[in-house]
């Protein structure tokens, strides 16, 4: 039987939601394969959802990204929930816990206001306490779940790559063989709140550029460490670009550096900085928050402290061009979108 499903997130990519990381990966990549099954499946802004709910009443399931409290939202579940209607939470960040708010990237980091900060983590936390069935994109997440809502069922639906993303990132490592790459190091900050985490680092990559001679490029928006000053030359900095270009820019590095300051919300990310590098061919030293653990791969250096990161960045891939396709065709398997699907239709829907 197909079924009609629609995401509903709350970003701020309002008119333009593909452009937000988050919703192109819990929502687009999700509803583009249910797609391809013959199902109906399409993402709105939770803004534009409540404006517009009238039209939008007649799908069997609503998958609320990162839903956020309002009156509407209120009335409008309320409906859904008489029209029996499968309702489900969906969160890719630790963001419903306000105890930890001041603990938040967004107050450490970028300097938002801390009482700013807990009024939406209040909101999200009172509209996901309306839903009691949960997708989580880890499992750490899952736990948090679990002991906040503990009368709710949930499940861990892995981010995973879409077709085209796995079709670019084929012909940017073809393009680039691995010996014959610019840079020694790439670092890829898709948002602003990286800067303490690339800190924790910085001294160790210096000092192998300088006794190198190699060069970083560096993506998206970060402040450079002063201690790069004497070697300016080696840094390579490039603004954000949109998404199906990042393969490009990845394949052009030989190591991907995915360094996290271990903080409650870091253990509850993604491992994707490892899988999107991975794909492109890259190999990837990173800390091993649980999501990038559960990989095993020999493309994947997990390092707990600053003397695991100078053994890491200081040895090489040893690999020749078979073994080391032959490993990216397997982490293509582990992240591939079929499986994720089958288990969001089967909680959702039953075997169908």
């Amino acid at each position: 039987m197909f079924r009609k499903i629609l995401y509903v997130s709350w970003t701020s990519r309002n008119e333009r939601p593909y452009e937000d990381p988050s919703v192109r990966y819990r929502c687009f990549n999700f509803a583009g394969e249910l797609v391809k099954r013959g199902h109906t499946a399409q993402v709105i802004s939770q803004l534009n959802f409540e404006k517009n709910y009238e039209c939008l009443d007649g799908y069997d399931a609503y998958v609320f990204h990162r839903p956020y409290l309002t009156e509407k939202f209120v009335e409008i579940l309320l409906d859904l929930k008489a029209k029996g209607k499968v309702i489900n939470a969906d969160f890719d960040d630790f963001i419903f816990d306000v105890k930890y708010a001041d603990l938040t990237p967004m107050v450490r980091v970028r300097g938002a206001d801390s009482n700013g900060v807990k009024a939406y983590i209040s909101r999200t936390f009172e509209a996901a306490s309306l839903i009691n069935k949960f997708t989580l994109s880890t499992s750490p997440l899952k736990k948090h779940v679990e002991e906040l809502f503990p009368d709710s069922s949930s499940i861990v639906l892995s981010n995973t790559i879409d077709r085209g993303f796995l079709g670019v990132s084929r012909i940017a490592r073809n393009l680039n063989p691995y010996e014959l790459r610019d840079f020694e190091f790439g670092y890829f900050s898709g948002t602003a709140t990286h800067d303490k985490d690339f800190e924790l680092i910085a001294p160790v990559i210096c000092e192998k550029l300088k006794s190198s001679g190699g060069k970083i490029l560096i993506l998206g928006p970060l402040k450079v460490p002063e201690v790069f000053n004497n070697i300016a030359d080696s840094v390579v900095t490039n603004p954000i670009v949109p998404f199906h270009e990042l393969p490009a820019y990845m394949a052009k590095c030989k190591t991907v550096l995915a360094p996290l300051e271990d903080t409650v919300f870091t253990r509850s990310k993604s491992g994707l900085k490892f899988f999107e590098a991975a794909l492109a061919g890259c190999r990837v030293i990173a800390t091993p928050i649980p999501d990038v653990a559960r990989f095993e791969s020999s493309l994947l250096t997990c390092c707990l402290n600053l003397d695991e990161w100078s053994v890491a960045v200081n040895s090489v891939l040893s690999m020749n061009h078979r073994e080391h396709e032959k490993e990216i065709l397997k982490i293509e398997k582990e992240v591939a979108i079929s499986y994720q699907v089958d288990k969001f239709v089967d909680y959702c829907f039953g075997d169908i």
